[in-house]
């Protein structure tokens, strides 16, 4: 990352997650490339993600080598803010970060 200070907003919390990572995103605790459709869940006070457990899951947007076709964004689907609001799919620009808390996870976005 680079030497910058990043700002970090709080989207919203839950014990599981779909989301869609609409460009080519890598996960910084393996190094992995991901896109496509994703699951995250709250599971033995860890991430559960593809089998494998993390304390915390950060999503980085891959740069192409046209800086014109820079335009990862992710999309949470199906999320509602509170119990009586209705479900949407809401895109973001920038990084996707998860971390457990307590018993939920909380999900940001940084940029």
């Amino acid at each position: 990352m680079e030497n910058s200070i990043l700002d970090s907003y709080r989207i919203l919390s839950g014990k599981c997650l779909n989301f869609l990572l609409d460009g080519n995103y890598c996960l910084l605790e393996n190094g992995y490339p991901y896109e496509c459709e994703q699951y995250v869940e709250f599971d033995k006070e860890k991430i559960l993600f593809n089998g494998d457990y993390y304390d915390e899951l950060f999503f980085m947007p891959v740069k192409k080598s046209n800086p014109s076709d820079f335009n990862n964004q992710f999309i949470l689907i199906d999320y509602s803010f509170n119990p009586t609001s209705f479900n949407e799919n809401e895109r973001y620009s920038g990084y996707l970060r998860i971390i457990p808390i307590r018993d939920h996870l909380e999900v940001f976005n940084v940029q």
